[in-house]
């Protein structure tokens, strides 16, 4: 009796992990720097929307596109940590398309914000040249995850959806919030972002205060293990004194971050993580720094559990390897190693295969 032929959709779906594998384990490769992947991929730079967009291409056929928004980072788009991404990236066989985001740049927290970034990327997803074929998948990272799954909530965005990928993402912002102003371990670079953001909507502070703030942030970017601003601020002033006060005082830290929890429920409520609106076909993939100091690790979990009681697919992967915006893959800790690995491969092969029966509906 001969034997029975393999059915052509097992077929595909090995064909479909055997990529996904693949394209993880380049991608790690480049993210790690063991490998630049140069001959890979190209970058061009573009100019859409009225910003500037960098558009990593993989030499050789595209298993897909990847939209990719940067965190609160002076550099932006240019940061060496996020070129690495969209390198590594395009090195995995996908294109990515990563824009200038002027307000993240700038480090603000606005009213304006939410909406202005989810028109950007709404824009983007309809546009044939950065998104061929009409699908692509999202990626954000930290607080940039809830502009990520905002605009995947709405009806001319999820349409052309793959999958979601959010690294160090939170699912309440309150709860960030009170970690950040009352956490012992808590980086301080998170509140002064915070506090910057609400004196700028909400106060008249003086413009010495405001530059005094304006220091310890360059400082708590220049020295990220910085606990202290002795030496950055003068006591003897008193617009100082009271920057000196918000920062070291426990009792003003609590009552500061009352204030800013106050206008997160208010003014800046569009904040808030909208997990009802995400539609249950677009699989979420989740990986947070195990020890991230700015939004803490319980923050993914939670959105993962919120996600289950929606009913939307999803995959967490907590690891030692991420701290918050910052990568040190460790190839001698091999069972750490592979972990990731099968996360990504995991995401990509969601990219891949979502993509595929979008395009054949």
């Amino acid at each position: 009796m001969g034997s029975q032929p393999i059915p052509v959709t097992l077929v595909c779906q090995f064909e479909m992990i055997v990529r996904g594998f693949l394209a993880a384990a380049r991608f790690l490769l480049v993210l790690s720097g063991g490998w630049t992947g140069a001959a890979r991929w190209q970058r061009q730079v573009l100019t859409r929307f009225n910003t500037d967009i960098d558009l990593y291409l993989p030499r050789g056929t595209s298993a897909g596109t990847v939209i990719f928004v940067h965190g609160l980072s002076a550099l932006g788009h240019r940061d060496p940590r996020v070129e690495q991404l969209g390198s590594a990236l395009a090195t995995a066989g996908f294109r990515a398309v990563i824009p200038a985001i002027k307000s993240l740049r700038e480090l603000w927290i606005r009213r304006d914000q939410p909406e202005q970034i989810e028109q950007l990327i709404t824009a983007m997803t309809s546009d044939e040249q950065l998104v061929p074929g009409g699908c692509c998948a999202l990626m954000a990272v930290s607080f940039s995850g809830v502009f990520v799954l905002r605009a995947a909530g709405r009806p001319a965005v999820s349409p052309h959806l793959s999958a979601l990928g959010l690294i160090g993402a939170y699912a309440d912002v309150s709860s960030v919030c009170n970690f950040l102003v009352t956490a012992d371990r808590a980086d301080p670079y998170g509140y002064l972002l915070m506090l910057r953001s609400y004196y700028a909507e909400f106060e008249t502070p003086s413009a010495r205060f405001l530059e005094a703030l304006e220091r310890c942030i360059e400082h708590s970017i220049a020295e990220s293990e910085a606990e202290s601003f002795e030496g950055i601020l003068d006591a003897n002033q008193p617009d100082e004194a009271q920057l000196i006060q918000l920062i070291a005082d426990p009792c003003a830290r609590a009552d500061m971050g009352r204030r800013i929890r106050s206008v997160f429920d208010a003014d800046w409520r569009d904040y808030e993580v909208p997990i009802e609106s995400l539609q249950l076909d677009v699989p979420v993939f989740l990986i947070h720094g195990r020890d991230d100091r700015v939004i803490p690790v319980e923050q993914s979990r939670d959105l993962a559990d919120r996600l289950n009681g929606r009913g939307v697919v999803n995959r967490l992967c907590v690891t030692r390897f991420l701290s918050h915006g910052d990568s040190l893959i460790r190839w001698r800790e091999l069972p750490e190693v592979l972990r990731v690995w099968r996360a990504f491969a995991w995401f990509f092969r969601c990219c891949q295969v979502s993509a595929k029966r979008r395009s054949e509906r």
